[in-house]
């Protein structure tokens, strides 16, 4: 016993642990599609620069409980683990209980080309790009590397930012593919925005196509 008054032995209960919020991203997605009107899409494409398609091969949905756009992440199987939420003002969230995936449609290609994130992989879809979207400018890139084999992907274009963090983010995910790979720096300053600018495929091959193709560690030929 310790005298009346006397709380130098009490400690403070230890807090409970929080629990990890658990979330089913693909059940949210089907819910949201089912109330998203094809008006609404048309509106958000326009303001985007890039096309409805895009956006439908995306999976984009109008989430009204967060007055956001809502674009699922999945992992390299085709497996929705997260969602994206993209405010009206540019501004972008995640829904709680979401892990960073990607932004892809299904199909394979020859060259798949990976840039940062989901506007920019609408614009690739936009001009005919295989292409898949990063939740950032870094991480992700084991699960990038999978879905390129799974794509069928013999080679990579690496859409980058031209400033700091784009560059080192691209040169450490072309440091992890198994495929040969080449850094392509868009004449605006992302995608989308070269895009809107006038860019297309065709130009993108003409650029990539006298560049030096990084070969994997390892690959031979």
């Amino acid at each position: 016993m310790f005298p009346l008054g006397d709380t130098t032995m009490l400690r403070p209960l230890p807090a409970k642990p929080e629990r990890p919020v658990v979330i089913d991203a693909a059940a949210i997605m089907t819910a949201l599609t089912g109330g998203t009107w094809p008006e609404m899409v048309e509106q958000f494409a326009a303001s985007l620069g890039v096309t409805v398609r895009s956006l439908d091969l995306l999976g984009v949905a109008w989430s009204p409980g967060h007055k956001a756009w809502a674009v699922p992440m999945r992992d390299w199987q085709g497996k929705t683990i997260g969602i994206r939420l993209r405010l009206l003002d540019g501004s972008k969230r995640a829904v709680k209980g979401s892990h960073n995936g990607l932004f892809y449609a299904e199909g394979s290609a020859t060259t798949v080309f990976v840039a940062e994130g989901e506007s920019d992989a609408a614009a690739g879809l936009s001009i005919g790009l295989e292409c898949i979207g990063r939740a950032g400018c870094m991480g992700g890139e084991v699960t990038v590397d999978r879905l390129l084999r799974r794509k069928g992907a013999r080679r990579a274009v690496i859409v980058a930012d031209a400033d700091d963090p784009g560059q080192r983010g691209a040169e450490k995910l072309q440091s992890a593919l198994s495929v040969p790979s080449v850094i392509y720096y868009p004449p605006s300053k992302d995608l989308r925005a070269s895009v809107q600018a006038g860019l297309t495929a065709d130009m993108i091959e003409s650029a990539t196509s006298s560049m030096v193709w990084t070969q994997p560690k390892g690959l031979t030929t």
